[in-house]
């Protein structure tokens, strides 16, 4: 009698503890950060993952596939400058000083090319 007495409050929050995990809602959709890049001003480049996907998620590739996504840009303070829309961004593959900023580029015979660009003082 005195063990049933000592499981009844083990027993009774376990219960309680399935019946939560069984109704937990999930929100149906969770938006997902593929990179994030810092100035060396400090500003934030936030790549989005693409809408519709990465075109080949099931064997994980991310961001080697390349996918198109738009790029957010915030300040170090958390004031949004803007969004690069998907067809023309590039997230950067290094940022330098004064605006500075490197993108490789792959021409048609697969040979890396180091393109530098100075990026405009609104989007430092």
């Amino acid at each position: 009698m005195l063990e049933q007495a000592a499981s009844a409050p083990h027993t009774l929050r376990d219960r309680r503890i399935r019946n939560n995990i069984e109704n937990v809602r999930f929100y149906p959709e969770i938006p997902l950060v593929d990179d994030l890049r810092a100035t060396w001003e400090g500003t934030l480049w936030v790549l989005r993952t693409p809408e519709d996907g990465y075109p080949s998620e099931s064997v994980g590739l991310g961001r080697l596939a390349g996918s198109p996504a738009p790029i957010d840009v915030v300040t170090s303070d958390g004031r949004y400058v803007g969004t690069f829309p998907a067809p023309v961004a590039a997230m950067p593959v290094a940022f330098g000083p004064e605006g500075l900023v490197a993108f490789v580029e792959i021409d048609e015979f697969d040979v890396p090319t180091v393109i530098v660009k100075r990026l405009p003082d609104e989007v430092r």
